[in-house]
């Protein structure tokens, strides 16, 4: 083996030295070049630059780190192969390992193919990513981390958001430390959450899950599929539900909770009124605080409830209840079916009654309370006077002065009256006024009376014959 010797001479100056052996130096002190005269270039094949401890006389060599040097053969890039140094057990410097990547960051790596990392200590690795935040981190294919401490992972995902993370494919985390999952989905609210497909989650603090959910308030929730959740704090859930107004909730199927702190749920509900209470199926609660249930039910006055099938409620803290009952009047109350409560305070009760006058109760069948706190009960009365109680069927309807009244009519066209009670001309002392005819009723019971205007007696029935007493 050959040696060259040199002892701070320069025979060489100006020509090239070939060595057929090894360049050995006398000792571990020595260095090749100097802080001064450095050498330009170092060539050094596939092999390994070994860095070993110091030598222990009698101890073998120990090597402590090694570098290959050189990418694939024939692939060029900026920084295929790219020196570092070990120091207390830390490898420094940025490196690419694969084909055609940079690790153009302080302390960076990039490792795969056609992957970036320009960000200082980031990574980038898969195929095609980019990790250009500082200690941001994309993997898998063409993802992007270009926020501080963010990341993206999958395929075609976009982490631009500070602390943000997107994951799956084609999803984007654009808010700060935002988080987005699935596929295409957007948590573009900082501290957003968006997961499954096509879903958006905009509010700040939102949460988006399921399919083509939109949270867009801020700490809003909508989950299930096609539901919005538009108020800050709302939540949608289901189908097409829409929860629009502040603190409100919507779900089940086409509901609507439009209404600050409102909530719709069944099918096809809305609840538009602030505080209002939409349950069921094609109901409607638009007054303020106002409830609707059932099916078809309407509560459109403020503080009302309306249930049942197909009811009404407009008054203002009116009730309906039954089928296809309503209320117009405030405090009003309607119950049965095809019932209607008009007045204020009134109640409206039974089969197609109607209570219009002012704390007027109508009950039973087909009757009408016209009269302030006027109450009509039975079949087909009507009572027309204030303060006025008709029972019985088909009443005279002219009469408005009586205070009771029993209807003793077979129809519309005999209305008449069996008797009643009435107040005296200085309504003072009551009476009762009897029934008039000018000849004998047929099928009497005993005890049954009446007055015959044309001779001015009053005839009783004994049970076996009509007795007349002259009042002459």
């Amino acid at each position: 083996m050959s040696k060259v010797r040199v002892n701070s001479i320069n025979p060489f100056t100006g020509q090239n030295i070939t060595l057929g052996g090894h360049a050995i130096p006398s000792g571990s002190d020595k260095n090749l070049g100097s802080e001064t005269q450095a050498w330009a270039e170092i060539y050094v094949s596939t092999g390994s630059v070994n860095f070993v401890a110091p030598v222990t006389l009698g101890q073998p060599t120990v090597v402590v780190a090694s570098i290959k040097a050189g990418g694939e053969a024939g692939v060029s890039g900026p920084t295929q192969g790219m020196i570092f140094t070990e120091t207390n057990g830390n490898l420094r410097g940025s490196f690419s390992v694969g084909r055609n990547n940079r690790a153009l960051g302080t302390a960076s790596l990039a490792v795969g193919r056609l992957n970036t990392s320009s960000g200082d200590f980031s990574l980038a690795q898969g195929l095609g990513t980019q990790a250009s935040g500082p200690v941001s981190h994309a993997e898998g294919g063409y993802n992007i981390a270009s926020a501080t401490y963010s990341h993206a992972e999958g395929q075609a995902t976009l982490a631009s958001g500070a602390g943000s993370h997107a994951e799956g494919y084609a999803t984007i985390a654009s808010g700060s430390y935002s988080h987005t999952e699935g596929e295409t989905t957007l948590a573009s609210g900082d501290y957003s959450h968006a997961e499954g497909r096509s879903t958006t989650a905009s509010g700040v603090g939102s949460h988006a899950e399921g399919g083509f959910a939109r949270a867009l308030g801020t700490r809003s929730h909508a989950e299930g599929a096609n539901t919005i959740a538009l108020g800050d704090a709302s939540h949608a859930e289901g189908n097409l539900t829409s929860a629009s107004g502040n603190y409100s909730h919507a779900e089940g199927q086409q509901t609507l909770a439009q209404g600050q702190y409102s909530h719709a749920e069944g099918n096809s509900t809305y609840a538009t009124g602030i505080g209002s209470h939409a349950e069921g199926q094609y109901t409607n609660a638009i007054g303020t605080y106002s409830h609707a249930e059932g099916l078809s039910a309407y509560a459109s006055g403020n503080y009302s409830h309306a249930e049942g099938h197909s009811t009404t409620a407009r008054g203002i803290y009116s009730h309906v209840e039954g089928y296809r009952t309503i209320t117009s009047g405030g405090y009003s109350h309607a119950e049965g079916i095809d019932t209607i409560a008009l007045g204020n305070g009134s109640h409206a009760e039974g089969l197609y009654t109607t209570a219009s006058g002012p704390s007027s109760h109508a009950s039973g069948e087909s009757t009408i309370a016209l009269g302030d706190a006027s109450y009509a009960g039975g079949y087909q009365t009507i009572a027309s006077g204030a303060n006025q109680t008709v029972v019985g069927q088909w009443n005279a309807q002219s009469n408005t002065d009586s205070l009771f009244i029993v209807g003793a009519g077979n129809g519309s066209g005999t209305r008449k009256d069996g008797f009643s009670v009435e107040l005296d001309a200085n309504n003072v002392r009551p009476h009762i006024v009897l029934p008039t005819n000018t000849s004998n009723p047929t099928n009497p019971k005993t005890g049954s009376m009446y007055f015959n205007p044309s001779t001015n007696l009053m005839f009783i029935y004994n049970g076996t014959a009509w007795r007349s007493s002259s009042f002459a």
